[in-house]
């Protein structure tokens, strides 16, 4: 790497590492140190993962934000060829606030944390309207970790936990959830259940089609689901769906759907 005799003249008073380049409101010392660092510059050859700083004019971009800020940037919208584009820094929104998404004979409804922990207690009151057989027992350790992020003032919409009621009687019958936002990779990864007295009528694979038009229209690359190799329901429900095998492993087959164009081609 070649550099400027300027750059290497430089005084330490006026290096970034001493002199904050974003909290630092002179123009005459931003315009000294902007060719240095254009100078250094280094991309990575991948997105940022997400809660990290991508802004490469900083020397520090392995700085992680706090879990209850959102970072600026969107990671698996983002062109490495291009400079990333910020977008608003809105504060999350309690849980419960996200819209409900319905389907032909389904509502998914995003849990909110005073839900989840009725559904852990088992407690419902008059205006859940629960199955005799809801809740499932798989839901539980998930509902707990919403609880959790949700204390802290953070949950990864739309990709939070859903409750799935069926349209007609309003009746909770099973749980739909997605295992946090895209990866640095664009892939969101999904799991979801039914009460016995709600099988084999179709519902799993509405909902799983419901999970996959979330995740798409939030730009997601691809999503992922695994099951059981004795499973053979739940492996007919993610085919139906549109994922395809791609591995197996000790027992688990593992799926994916590309949902949109490779960010990273």
């Amino acid at each position: 790497m070649r550099l400027p005799g300027a750059t290497l003249a430089a005084k330490p008073s006026h290096s970034p590492i001493n002199r904050p380049l974003l909290g630092n409101r002179n123009p005459h010392l931003r315009r000294r140190i902007r060719p240095a660092l254009s100078a250094c510059e280094l991309r990575t050859p991948r997105p940022p993962r997400f809660g990290t700083n991508p802004n490469p004019l900083l020397l520090h971009s392995n700085r992680r934000y706090p879990r209850r800020v959102l970072p600026l940037y969107d990671p698996w919208r983002i062109d490495p060829r291009t400079p990333p584009q910020p977008r608003a820094q809105i504060p999350p929104l309690p849980i419960g606030h996200t819209t409900p998404h319905q389907t032909e004979r389904l509502t998914l409804h995003a849990i909110s944390a005073e839900e989840a922990a009725r559904i852990i207690a088992r407690s419902p009151i008059p205006e859940d309207n629960w199955a005799s057989d809801y809740p499932l027992e798989d839901e539980i350790d998930p509902l707990k970790g919403l609880i959790k992020r949700t204390k802290t003032g953070y949950e990864p919409h739309p990709f939070t936990m859903y409750r799935i009621s069926e349209r007609a009687t309003g009746q909770a019958i099973g749980g739909l959830g997605f295992f946090g936002p895209p990866d640095e990779y664009g892939h969101v990864e999904v799991g979801f259940g039914l009460v016995e007295s709600a099988r084999n009528k179709g519902y799993a694979t509405e909902a799983l089609q419901a999970a996959v038009e979330i995740a798409s229209a939030e730009g997601a690359y691809a999503i992922l689901a695994d099951t059981t190799e004795s499973n053979r329901a739940s492996q007919g429900v993610l085919r139906k769906s549109g994922l395809a095998e791609t591995h197996r492993d000790a027992g688990t087959i593992y799926f994916k759907r590309i949902l949109n164009p490779d960010p990273m081609p």
